[in-house]
């Protein structure tokens, strides 16, 4: 019997379902994956907006992800939202210790700016780490215009401005860039 491939994702919880954790499981699924999933935060959220956001124990994130990591051998990670700089540094050691065979990186960017436009998904701390912890380790980065805004310090107007901070970013971390629209 053929094995349905094992995908990771690192992410928060929206309770609206359209993002994070639900959206990759039904995405994974509809793919014909197995979804296996490490909570970083709960937000409380709709389609209007992030309200609140708590971020799971540093710990607690760690443990879920050596356990998947351990019984079920993803194939690929994708992470999505991480909040703090704690659990950057939790997932960063998790990636060095197993060494998964595909990381579609951080939203496959870690999410640092919500559709919504909300940009305190994550502190300050978080993105610099997240620059130097993580985005050299995935093989795949998939911001939105307002996370590469984030992630190269430049104006993005037009698809020759999404071009151009999508090679600058992939020079600088030596890996795929994806620049998605967003809504």
């Amino acid at each position: 019997m053929e094995r349905h491939p094992v995908i990771l994702s690192i992410a928060g919880s929206d309770c609206s379902g359209g993002a994070g954790i639900q959206a990759d499981i039904k995405t994974i699924s509809a793919l014909g994956g197995y979804a296996a999933s490490a909570i970083t935060a709960v937000t409380v959220q709709n389609t209007l907006g992030v309200r609140a956001v708590h971020a799971i124990p540093p710990e607690i994130v760690c443990g879920q992800i050596e356990a998947v990591m351990e019984d079920l051998q993803p194939v690929a990670v994708k992470i999505g939202m991480v909040n703090d700089i704690q659990i950057v540094h939790v997932i960063a050691d998790c990636i060095r210790k197993y060494s998964p065979e595909h990381l579609p990186g951080t939203d496959g960017c870690p999410v640092m700016v919500a559709t919504s436009g909300r940009r305190k998904l994550m502190t300050d701390e978080a993105i610099e780490e997240i620059k130097k912890e993580l985005l050299p380790l995935v093989t795949l980065v998939t911001p939105n215009i307002d996370e590469a805004k984030v992630l190269t310090g430049n104006s993005i107007q037009n698809i020759q401005d999404m071009l151009e901070a999508a090679k600058q970013l992939s020079h600088s971390y030596q890996t795929h860039i994806l620049i998605k629209g967003g809504h």
